[in-house]
């Protein structure tokens, strides 16, 4: 499941780059597609800030790649293709990531909502000896772990004379996933600022052009 924010040029607006640079036909779908690349840049920042702000998380954390994917990720705008997308997938940040802290009792965190606990948390650096952990589970990175399942004596003994204790599963915790977060007043927001400043931006690149041509 994805959420995408698709930024696009419209025929007015086509209509309207080409009347101000009737002189030189050919250099409008180069002018809007620069505007496009500049309006998404800026648009996929303002929503990284705006979820930072609002999870706790670190910027870089958001804009960081994940295994194979970024969680908030974006496509290019060119001449043939004048759209763009900033696309958010739904993958899940360590909860760790959340400025956690271990207590006495526990774990708690904060994703934006205040800080919250954790009872049978813990904070560990998760190595090979976890092989239930997927590799994508941050295997060699500090992560908020918890186990599931009873704990039980194994019938067995060994070689000590004692009994193993066998633990249920060890798994791995994570914060809300990128395409919730950006729901609501986030997603809004990036769309009706990414609006304006594609008309800016296109002002913007037309003026250069003229600039550029009248140099020549």
């Amino acid at each position: 499941m994805a959420k995408a924010i698709s930024i696009q040029v419209d025929k007015r607006q086509l209509k309207r780059v080409d009347n101000l640079l009737k002189a030189y036909p050919r250099k409008a779908p180069m002018v809007l597609s620069r505007a496009v690349n500049k309006t998404t840049d800026a648009s996929r920042v303002q929503m990284v800030r705006k979820i930072a702000k609002d999870t706790s998380l670190k910027q870089g954390v958001i804009f960081k790649r994940n295994v194979t994917r970024r969680p908030i990720s974006q496509s290019k705008a060119n001449q043939n293709r004048l759209s763009a997308r900033i696309r958010a997938i739904n993958v899940r940040v360590p909860l760790v990531a959340f400025k956690a802290k271990q207590t006495k009792r526990g774990v708690t965190y904060n994703a934006g909502e205040g800080r919250k606990k954790i009872e049978d948390g813990f904070i560990a650096r998760v190595l090979g000896r976890y092989p239930e952990l997927a590799p994508t589970d941050g295997v060699g990175k500090l992560m908020v772990l918890r186990r599931i399942g009873t704990t039980v004596k194994d019938k067995a003994r060994t070689r000590g004379g004692g009994y193993r204790k066998r633990v249920g599963k060890l798994i791995g915790l994570y914060g809300p996933s990128m395409v919730k977060v950006i729901r609501g007043a986030i997603l809004k927001g990036t769309i009706t600022k990414a609006q304006a400043d594609l008309l800016n931006n296109t002002d913007t690149q037309i003026a250069l052009e003229l600039e550029r041509q009248a140099k020549k």
